[in-house]
């Protein structure tokens, strides 16, 4: 089963538990032209959560469209920079060799690296 799966399951059960805890429990929704009465919590809730989805969902479609229209843009460029980072006509003699980085130390190695430095000066 994958994670997603596994995940809406859980939700579903929250909600569930939710919903039975709060089986009894009922409030006044007032639209200011139409009141409902007697509504059940966790009915309020999903009904919320629902309109949420919808008023986010066209953002998104919309997002989505705008990303592949700049990326069918952007992808003659691509080429044309893969076929020059391909071209082998640079012969060995031109590459330079350079120093790499070594590899990054967390501030508590680095800590550590200064006493021993100053317990060396010390002595």
């Amino acid at each position: 089963m994958s994670g997603k799966a596994i995940y809406f399951i859980v939700v579903l059960l929250i909600f569930g538990l939710f919903a039975s805890v709060n089986i009894q429990n009922v409030v006044t929704v007032n639209f200011g032209f139409k009141t409902f009465e007697n509504v059940p919590v966790f009915i309020f809730a999903l009904f919320s959560f629902l309109v949420g989805f919808l008023l986010t969902v066209p953002f998104f479609i919309s997002s989505k469209k705008n990303t592949s229209k700049h990326e069918s843009h952007l992808s003659p460029k691509r080429e044309e920079s893969d076929s020059i980072a391909t071209d082998t006509s640079v012969s060995t003699s031109e590459i330079q060799e350079v120093e790499l980085k070594g590899e990054k130390k967390s501030w508590i190695e680095k800590l550590k690296e200064n006493k021993k430095t100053d317990d060396n000066k010390t002595k």
